[in-house]
């Protein structure tokens, strides 16, 4: 067998020479395994973290990262409703008032799309107002020392609060925009209400982001805890385990071992070769392997552990027995016919027995003892009934059913329908004989030509 490297790398040792016996896991060849030894440990610490008994300080600093995020979304939530009330007042005005620069006495005098751009931004102004005011109750109504879970849901609830009004806001501002570009108004009072709208919206949309940084500190910090408190989930333990593993495996593929018992018959490659896929030594197992090729027919019946003899064209008379080592899973292919590989070990100390002669096995795939046969050939079948015949007069033929067992290429098992010592038919000859046709005669008319046949039939025990 060609042992060959499954790492990718320069080989840094060869340990052994061509003629050297080495057993089995003896250590061939190194690969440069650096990368991959701190793979390794970075796999252990991972999976040491994973399985690590929470500590008593850990828990302590989850809980004090759990109060802060409460604590810095409260006082964000704060400073929503701190700065709330002029963005309202001032938006209120804008849309609303007699001077405002939206409002509806002026509106009055636009074009239609920029009616319906104000129409926009009102009805969604109106709606985060409506929303403010409800939002306002539930903060009204909690504070710093409430439960978590209420903080949780009133620091929700304050970020859809702020995200309508920063749509109300983009919607004012378009509307604004449009009305600008639309009637070249560049007048003091369009300017300063886009300025105002611009002022609101960068406002509303700092607080935006810093809300939703504190629900997901919530979230995080929450996770972590419990996830201290309860210990690693069981599948984050075993998918640890199996990257451990793999790291473990992936390691020691830089080790080119044995794999069995054997002598060296040679080593192609020497220190400072490049060790991706090369083959590092042949190895001569001290047991020697015959592989049978067998169709798909047999091989169904064949499994690793049967037994077998072996036998050797070249030599004469010699019958090794063997055993089933390995049998193929996927068959190979050839003009049609699908074969499958069997590997058959024997172990013979025969000088004649060389590398590459043919080989025939018998493998024993079942085997009964004391056990009542007849000839396959005296077996016959009707639909679902198989049976044999005998003689019961001179010429008179009886059907006798039996049931049938384990059989091979010319004995067939009969488990019942017959007795040790009963007269069987084993086979029927069918002989038939042609009669010569004679000659015309001026005074005979010819015989016409024929035939006559008979059976003999082989009666066996």
């Amino acid at each position: 067998m060609d042992i060959k490297s499954k790492a990718s790398g320069d080989i840094t040792q060869v340990y052994v020479k061509a003629g050297q016996t080495v057993k089995k896991g003896a250590l061939l060849a190194q690969i440069d395994s650096r990368n991959a030894s701190i793979s390794l440990e970075s796999a252990k610490i991972a999976y040491e973290k994973l399985t690590k008994i929470a500590d008593p300080e850990d828990v302590q600093t989850a809980e004090d990262s759990v109060v802060k995020a409460y604590n810095d979304a409260w006082n964000e939530v704060t400073s929503v409703f701190v700065d709330y009330p002029s963005v309202i007042t001032g938006m209120n005005s804008l849309l609303y008032s007699q001077t405002g620069y939206l409002s509806d006495s002026k509106s009055n005098q636009r074009s239609v799309m920029a009616r319906a751009n104000i129409q926009k931004a009102g009805v969604s102004f109106d709606l985060a107002k409506s929303r403010y005011e409800v939002v306002l109750s539930e903060y009204n109504s909690l504070s710093r020392l409430s439960a978590t879970t209420s903080l949780q849901l009133l620091t929700n609830d304050t970020y859809d609060m702020v995200k309508m009004m920063s749509d109300a806001l983009k919607n004012t501002q378009n509307a604004i925009s449009y009305i600008m570009q639309s009637e070249q108004d560049t007048t003091t009072p369009a300017n300063t209400a886009a300025n105002n709208v611009n002022t609101w919206l960068s406002s509303v949309n700092s607080h935006l982001s810093t809300i939703f940084s504190d629900q997901n500190s919530i979230v995080s910090s929450e996770k972590t805890l419990r996830d201290l408190i309860r210990g690693p989930d069981q599948l984050d333990i075993r998918s640890g385990q199996l990257s451990l593993l793999q790291s473990q495996n992936s390691y020691q593929d830089y080790f080119i071992r044995a794999p069995f018992d054997g002598v060296i018959a040679r080593v192609p490659v020497k220190v400072g070769d490049s060790g991706s896929g090369a083959t590092i030594a042949t190895l001569i197992a001290n047991k020697k392997l015959a592989t049978i090729s067998l169709n798909e027919v047999d091989v169904a019946k064949v499994k690793i552990g049967q037994k077998a003899s072996l036998t050797f064209d070249a030599v004469e008379g010699l019958t090794v027995p063997g055993e089933v080592d390995e049998v193929d899973l996927i068959g190979t292919v050839s003009q049609g016919v699908v074969s499958y590989n069997v590997k058959v070990i024997f172990d013979i100390d025969d000088a004649r027995i060389k590398p590459g002669m043919s080989v025939s096995a018998d493998i024993v795939t079942d085997s009964k003892e004391n056990v009542l046969t007849v000839p396959n050939g005296a077996v016959k079948t009707q639909g679902n009934m198989k049976y044999v015949e005998t003689l019961v007069a001179s010429s008179t033929l009886k059907r006798i059913p039996i049931r049938t067992g384990v059989s091979n290429d010319t004995n067939t098992e009969v488990v019942s329908g017959l007795n040790e010592g009963d007269r069987i038919i084993a086979r029927t000859i069918t002989t038939a004989t042609t009669a010569a046709t004679q000659a015309p005669s001026i005074f005979n008319a010819a015989r016409p030509s024929g035939t006559s046949g008979a059976q003999i039939r082989n009666i066996g025990r």
